[in-house]
């Protein structure tokens, strides 16, 4: 296991090694994967709505609705290693961001990143990226 995130209030799911998705509620942990042509999933994230999607190796991107799976177009062959909000970050400066489907970031860097995390402050949208070398970058609308 290598990944964790929250789907609605009540659920966590957990992702990891050839294609595992782990979903915990309150009445216990069951398995829902294994996703489709998956190798090593790395992050996953949900929305209140019930979509949970996880993210991996070769630029993975996985949705599932509650009842089945469903592969999304990435534009990355790279690792996608980590997730907040509608944004991935993962090997070679890689950021994706969903609107109306997965858009590419310009990072500027080749670093991995592994990790990014935001917060919205008086209608800004700000939102962090960290990576090999030192990296960190900020984005914000």
């Amino acid at each position: 296991i290598c990944g964790i995130g929250a789907g609605t209030l009540a659920e966590t799911f957990f992702v990891g090694g050839a294609g595992t998705v782990l979903h915990t509620t309150s009445r216990g942990l069951y398995d829902i994967g294994p996703v489709p042509r998956a190798t090593s999933l790395r992050a996953c994230t949900g929305d209140s709505r019930g979509t949970l999607w996880v993210f991996g190796d070769g630029g993975k991107i996985v949705s599932w609705d509650g009842t089945r799976w469903s592969e999304e177009h990435s534009l990355t062959l790279n690792g996608l290693k980590a997730t907040w909000g509608g944004w991935v970050v993962g090997s070679r400066g890689t950021i994706l961001r969903l609107l109306l489907g997965w858009r590419r970031i310009e990072s500027g860097t080749e670093a991995d990143l592994f990790g990014v995390w935001g917060y919205e402050s008086s209608g800004v949208t700000h939102v962090f990226a960290v990576g090999t070398l030192g990296t960190v970058l900020r984005w914000h609308e």
